[in-house]
């Protein structure tokens, strides 16, 4: 008998307590740590506290002296706002790998943790959240997809509820991290679908998309055209980690 991925998860917290133990490094934490981070981890963590994007939420370069990053400047997307809670680095990096090859799926808890803490300053109004999906030959490879464990456990803090009935992704894409963004971008066209049943239910309403995180943008404009399409009024997206301001660092 194989027993699902998160009440494996459980089982193991029971055994081993993610708060008492780093969720980056392992090391040994007492519980008065803020999201099971130790303070080495939680310094190296480059955390968007400073000036923002007004368009994705990218935490700005020093160079840049406008209110929007180098990518919003010159190119348009689907979205109408984005948030984030850190910037892509190398320990932001290995932390996501961590949990989506790893299957240390204790980590979407505290990810959501944070970012439930980050979307409160915002006092965001919105009526659905919806986890970006993956195919379901990804899903049945990797037991999970991890937005949708991130954006359960993101809704739970936020008393809200998830519907992972939404939308669907109809095309099994090749991994983006190797294409330059025009080949993202091409790659996504039709890769999401938004299920006949659930058209109502979107229609003249505000989405927050979940997702673990931002790069290109090419995933987020891509589900957020179909929805457009759907008569959804305004779009947002909020996730974990997002790239740098680029050509202004």
């Amino acid at each position: 008998m194989v027993l699902p991925m998160l009440i494996v998860d459980k089982i193991i917290e029971l055994i081993y307590p993610s708060s008492i133990y780093c969720m980056s490094c392992g090391n040994i934490i007492d519980e008065s740590r803020n999201y099971s981070l130790c303070n080495e981890c939680f310094g190296r963590f480059k955390w968007i506290d400073n000036r923002t994007c007004i368009k994705c939420g990218k935490r700005l370069g020093e160079n840049n002296i406008e209110n929007t990053c180098y990518d919003c400047m010159y190119n348009q997307h689907e979205f109408d706002k984005g948030y984030a809670c850190v910037q892509y680095g190398t320990t932001e990096k290995q932390l996501i790998f961590n949990l989506k090859y790893n299957k240390k799926t204790y980590i979407a808890r505290v990810m959501a943790e944070i970012m439930h803490d980050r979307i409160l300053i915002e006092d965001l109004d919105y009526d659905i959240v919806i986890p970006v999906p993956i195919h379901k030959n990804k899903n049945r490879k990797r037991g999970f997809n991890q937005a949708g464990l991130v954006a359960k456990y993101f809704c739970k803090k936020q008393c809200t509820k998830i519907n992972n009935n939404i939308v669907s992704r109809v095309t099994d894409t090749e991994p983006l991290k190797s294409k330059d963004p025009i080949e993202r971008k091409m790659s996504l066209i039709k890769a999401f679908k938004v299920e006949d049943k659930a058209k109502s239910l979107i229609y003249n309403k505000k989405v927050l998309i979940i997702d673990d995180i931002y790069t290109t943008g090419a995933t987020v404009d891509a589900l957020s055209k179909v929805l457009r399409k759907e008569g959804v009024s305004k779009i947002y997206f909020l996730v974990f980690a997002i790239g740098g301001d680029l050509n202004n660092q």
